[in-house]
């Protein structure tokens, strides 16, 4: 097979196939190394990623963006190959931003250029999605191995965005940045709704979907022990005769896709609870003070999207999971697969938004972090 096909070959293939594909024989690899301008191949290989560009604004974040006039600031961002030659990985275009529920001001894209080192980590961090979609079929069938499946193109495209937008929130709102204290209220400037906003209805229940997943996922392989009962091992969850295994789990869904594998893959296993607690509060700053806020920012945002319609029920919604058999028909899902408010709040006149009952202030709750020794408070 000539060199020119088998480069075609590799630029439809994800990171982590391309790497196992490269290294099942030297010829492979001499062509990825030698024959296909390796870097170009490389940044090719990504672009073709559904969730790239969700992976450029996170690699790409400011400090100042985590401002409900600044977030997610369009951006051009260009990959420098070398001797004059680059590569543009994404194109922004000016967007209007609302500042107010009156105004608006116009934001020009950022004018970013990223190296060759950039262009490795941002390989890795792909690396991590695969991750996620090689053990998900292991996850969505666990009470089922005998179902279990590869993910067809379209399931994989799904979930890969919706990994991406887990990614992206908690590193804005779980990892990286200064976490809000309050509890986001619907149809506010909050910085974390915006980021469900600007999703299409469809792609919010996708994530939805991955998050219940995820919320077992931890629960099950990471905030439960195995305890001997006599010779009979028995998985108990952390907390459970107390009450607090829920908190504590929606205290380790803070952590984001990178740091809940090294943690899964490094942890898992029921016998090393006091390692779990260590390296979780290594990741994050001040790791038990709150919970995750992404399942109250998702519930709120479709509250908002079906009250913006005249519907009261979010229960109305068809199902829009990630697998084909989560979700109705195409004829179902028509209207709600380009409903994306663009600029981070709600298409409504002022006079509309009034009609709807103020929320009461709320605090995110307490984490626990499942150790022994957790205050109450």
């Amino acid at each position: 097979m000539p060199p020119e096909l088998i480069i075609k070959f590799m630029e439809e293939m994800s990171p982590s196939d391309l790497e196992n594909f490269i290294r099942a024989h030297k010829r492979l690899w001499k062509i990825f190394e030698e024959g296909a301008d390796r870097d170009s191949l490389m940044a090719r290989v990504l672009k073709n990623q559904p969730e790239f560009e969700t992976i450029l604004y996170i690699y790409t974040a400011q400090h100042n963006e985590n401002h409900p006039d600044r977030m997610l600031h369009p951006r051009t961002i260009n990959l420098a190959l070398g001797r004059g030659r680059k590569l543009t990985l994404m194109h922004g275009v000016s967007a209007n931003r609302r500042r107010n529920r009156n105004k608006t001001r116009t934001q020009h894209p950022l004018d970013i250029t990223v190296g060759i080192y950039d262009l490795a980590r941002l390989w890795k961090m792909t690396t991590i999605v695969d991750w996620w979609v090689a053990i998900y079929p292991m996850l969505r069938w666990r009470e089922a191995p005998e179902e279990r499946r590869c993910l067809r193109p379209n399931e994989e495209a799904r979930l890969r965005k919706a990994v991406a937008r887990w990614w992206l929130y908690a590193f804005h709102h779980h990892t990286r940045f200064r976490r809000n204290s309050r509890a986001p209220e619907m149809w506010s400037f909050d910085t974390r709704l915006y980021h469900l906003r600007i999703m299409s209805t469809t792609e919010i229940r996708e994530l939805e979907d991955v998050w219940e997943l995820l919320f077992d996922a931890v629960s099950r392989d990471l905030c439960s022990s195995v305890e001997l009962h006599g010779l009979v091992p028995d998985l108990v969850p952390w907390g459970h005769g107390e009450g607090r295994h829920n908190k504590i789990v929606e205290t380790y869904l803070k952590l984001d896709p990178c740091q809940l594998r090294q943690i899964l893959t490094a942890f898992s296993g029921g016998f090393q609870k006091e390692a779990i607690v260590m390296h979780a509060s290594a990741s994050i700053g001040h790791f038990p003070a709150d919970r995750e806020t992404l399942s109250t920012s998702i519930h709120k945002v479709l509250r908002e999207r079906v009250l913006a319609r005249g519907i009261h029920d979010v229960g109305q919604l068809p199902r829009m999971g990630i697998v084909d058999e989560d979700r109705d028909d195409e004829q179902s899902l028509a209207r709600w697969i380009d409903d994306a408010w663009p600029d981070g709040f709600a298409p409504l006149s002022a006079e509309k938004l009034s009609t709807f009952p103020l929320e009461p202030l709320a605090m995110v709750p307490r984490g626990d972090d499942g150790s022994d020794e957790n205050l109450p408070w």
